[in-house]
């Protein structure tokens, strides 16, 4: 394994890892089944929708359906989709500054670190 400079990654257990890992596999899953919800309420074919809807941000992908949602989706799915949206958007928080922060020493003190979300 690639050694980093970070120094708190000793105080991290092996489950602490592993729910990192998990929450990255999740989230792959999540981004894909919310890109077959569009595909599905566009109704677009699975070749079509890889080159349209595929390439597109999470977020793009959110702001579609939610313009769709009104015209495509039911009372239920409605709500489902309101309960869905504030969850989605902690989730994306969480997901964008742990596996894409950077964590940096603060200073010269070692034990200070910092995140920067790039």
């Amino acid at each position: 394994m690639i050694k980093t400079p970070y120094h708190f990654e000793a105080n991290l257990s092996d489950q602490e890892f592993q729910k990192i890992g998990q929450f990255a596999c999740r989230w792959a899953l999540i981004e894909h089944t919310i890109a077959n919800c569009l595909r599905v309420m566009l109704g677009m074919e699975m070749e079509e929708a890889i080159k349209d809807v595929f390439s597109l941000t999470f977020h793009q992908r959110m702001e579609q359906i939610s313009e769709l949602a009104e015209q495509r989706l039911t009372g239920y799915q409605l709500a489902v989709l309101a309960e869905l949206q504030p969850l989605i958007k902690a989730m994306r928080y969480l997901r964008n500054t742990v596996l894409h922060g950077v964590v940096t020493s603060f200073g010269d003190d070692p034990d200070q670190i910092s995140f920067h979300l790039r």
